[in-house]
Order: structure tokens, then sequence, then C-alpha cells
């Protein structure tokens, strides 16, 4: 969750709370009535006779008066039930103790701002050192860890029906038993941290060294998956959480797989995958060719596999869907709310004009000038015809974000 989502939802956890308190305040009078007084004539004799009122319903009696302090403790279980004792509905609890624990919490980061040295705004440099920004992340996950021990919630979660940003998607471990959800939930909570600590340490220069250390650190996070769940969970863990599967997601957005088609699409591209990091691993450093070819093969082997799952139509469109061109165009017209078969017709033409390119530019009999003049001709040709298949607005957006290039692919 972003600071703005974040201050967005403690400022509602306050009036959350406020509103809670005055909940509490009209809901019924928390003071025990005065007795109702009836005059009784008696010959002539005048008597004040007392009635206490009876209720039917359940009635809190405060001897003193109602207070919030006779509430409100430091012990925040005993604080919980002294909620509850008086009725005060679960979620308006929820979000007074949050709101509350937020406050405490807030106290321990504005130690730790305070010890932030400011940088002048014409230097480069960041406010918060490495240690600093490690105690604020522990801040955080003492805070989550409270609240989850006293309410049974997620604190990001909870504070998302705050904030207007999209919430993230949630880790999906509902196959799993209770017990096995808690385990892979502190792994992976664990290796977040560290994972982010390793980022924060890099810094802003990325190296290719970087990315294989940030590997190995994901490949010790799978090791200690694999050691609490069988080989078939973690396979079903894979299909939810894994890098694979989100690139997928968003690849077959416009296929509109079934869950099968999605399973069979998801092992062959991960058994492609292993054997290519295989490749890149063992056997580049000594003989290319040799990697090459093994990528080669294991490309034909998930082609195959996944034509035979989907069928030739499903197929070609599912080959449609991985070019980039057909990505940027779906895309585009999702943004603009285009409908119909738009991207798909930009596409086919797109890609029709390419071939016309492609084959231009491999006739060996051609002169040089005459080549580029008629290339020339052609890009010009296809700009015309996915303007008018797009419409304008649709079309500059295109060219923008890399139509220029499949445009012109000399």
């Amino acid at each position: 969750m972003t600071a703005r989502g974040i201050i967005s939802g403690l400022t509602m956890m306050v009036l959350a709370l406020l509103a809670g308190l005055g909940y509490l305040l009209i809901r019924e009078p928390l003071v025990p009535p005065r007795p109702r007084v009836e005059n009784i004539y008696v010959t002539n004799t005048f008597t004040r006779v007392g009635f206490k009122k009876v209720n039917t319903t359940n009635y809190l009696y405060f001897p003193s008066g109602f207070s919030w302090a006779s509430l409100e403790t430091t012990n925040y279980p005993a604080y919980i039930e002294n909620l509850r004792a008086i009725g005060c509905p679960e979620q308006t609890i929820r979000d007074i103790v949050v709101a509350d624990v937020a406050k405490l919490y807030a106290q321990k980061r504005a130690q730790v701002w305070a010890a932030a040295e400011g940088v002048p705004y014409w230097k480069a440099g960041d406010t918060l050192n490495a240690q600093m920004r490690q105690a604020l992340r522990g801040i955080d996950d003492e805070q989550r860890a409270l609240v989850r021990q006293l309410l049974g919630i997620d604190l990001d979660s909870h504070l998302e029906r705050f904030s207007s940003d999209p919430p993230a998607r949630p880790v999906d471990l509902l196959f799993l038993a209770a017990d096995k959800q808690a385990r892979v939930r502190d792994i992976l909570e664990r290796h977040r941290r560290g994972q982010q600590e390793f980022r924060d340490r890099a810094g802003s220069l990325w190296t290719d060294l970087d990315n294989q250390q940030l590997r190995a650190l994901r490949d010790q996070e799978d090791a200690e998956l694999r050691s609490v769940l069988t080989p078939q969970e973690f396979d079903e863990y894979e299909l939810r959480q894994s890098d694979l599967s989100q690139d997928l997601r968003e690849q077959l957005a416009g296929l509109n797989v079934s869950e099968e088609e999605f399973r069979r699409i998801f092992q062959a591209r991960r058994a492609f995958s292993q054997v290519e990091r295989s490749a890149e691993t063992e056997t580049v450093a000594a003989d290319a060719d040799q990697a090459a070819a093994l990528r080669t093969q294991a490309e034909e082997r998930m082609n195959t596999e996944l034509r035979d799952a989907l069928g030739a139509d499903r197929w070609q469109r599912y080959q449609r869907s991985q070019e980039p061109s057909y990505q940027t165009l779906s895309k585009l017209t999702e943004r603009l709310n285009l409908g119909g078969n738009v991207a798909e017709n930009a596409y086919d033409y797109l890609r029709a004009a390419q071939d016309r390119m492609e084959v231009l530019l491999n006739d060996g009999s051609v002169e040089a000038d005459i080549r580029e003049t008629a290339l020339r001709a052609l890009s010009d040709e296809a700009s015309v015809g996915l303007r008018t298949i797009l419409g304008p607005e649709a079309f500059n957006l295109f060219l923008g974000s890399g139509g220029r290039e499949w445009l012109n692919p000399q």
C-alpha cells in the first residue's frame, strides 16, 4: 500500500473512532433513569413514593455514570472486552482499536524520523539511511503483528477499505490447511523483508550481479517453501503466486482462457523456462551453440504441447496474444474503451503490412534506393490504414508506445 493510501486509511480510522464514540453516546442513555415519582393521597397525608423503571431488554448499568475513561485502558485485550461488553459492533471495535494502535506506532515512527538528517535541496541523497529504513520496516511489521494478534485481521487489507488505491492481489493460500497457511505466510513475509533490504542496499544502481543475487534469494525462498509443502501443494502455490503465473495472467487477458487451459499453458511455459535457465547457467559459458540448441528444442516441445492443449484456432489466438504489438493494441483499445474487435483487426492489418515489408527487405534483386522508397511507401500506407481502423487518438497513442518501430522494420 502506498504512503498516501496509508495516510488516507488512518484518517478514516480516526473518523471511525469518533463515529464509534458517537454511537455509544446516542444508542441509549447509559446512566440509570431517575425514579418515576407518583403522587398518592392517603387521607390528609401527602406521600412521595418512588417506582424504579424495569427494562425488558438487557441494560448496562454504570453506577457512577458513563465515561469513555471507564472503557479505555492500555491493556488492549481488556479494552476490546470492554467494548464488546457494551454491545459495540465488531467492525466498530476493529476501527477503534486499529486507530488506537496506529497512534501508538506513529509515535515510534516519529522518533525514527526525528533522528533523520535533512538533505539540502540542492544535493542528491536520501533522508533515511539503511539502518533507519530497517527500523521503520520493523515498526511496520510489529504493528501488523499486533493487529493480527488482537483482532485476527490483516492490517493492510483492513486499511484498503478506506483507500482509493486498487487493492493488491491477495496471496491465495486457501488450498492449504490452516496451519500450513500460517507457516507459508511467515516464510513469504520474512523473505519479502529480506529482498527489500537487498534492494535498499543496492540503491539506484542495479547490475547483472544484483539480478543474480536476487534470483538466489528467491531460490532460497522456494527451497524453504518446498520444505513445508508437498510437491503438489508447491505446484498449486506457483500457479497462483509465481512471477510466471503473474506474467501469464497479463499476457492471456484477451484470450479468456479456462482454468484447465491456464494450467496446461503454465506447465508448458514453466518447463521451457527451466530448460532455458539451465542452458544459460550450465552450458552457455562452455558451448553457446549447445545452449542455443537446447533452447530451440525446448521451445519446439513447448509449442507442440500448447498446440495439442488448445487446438488450432485457440493456438493461433494464443500466439497472437504473445506478440508485443498485439499486447500494446489490446491495452490501448481497452484504455480508450473501443470495444469490438478493433485490436484484432488492427493487429491483422499491421501483421500483413509487416509481412509485405519483410518480403521486400529480403528481395536481393531490388536496388537499395528503390527498396528504401518502396518501404517508405508501404509504411505510409500502413499508417493510413491503421489510423482508419483505430481512429486518430488511438493511432497517436500507438505511435507513442512503440508503433513507429513496428511500422518501420528497417
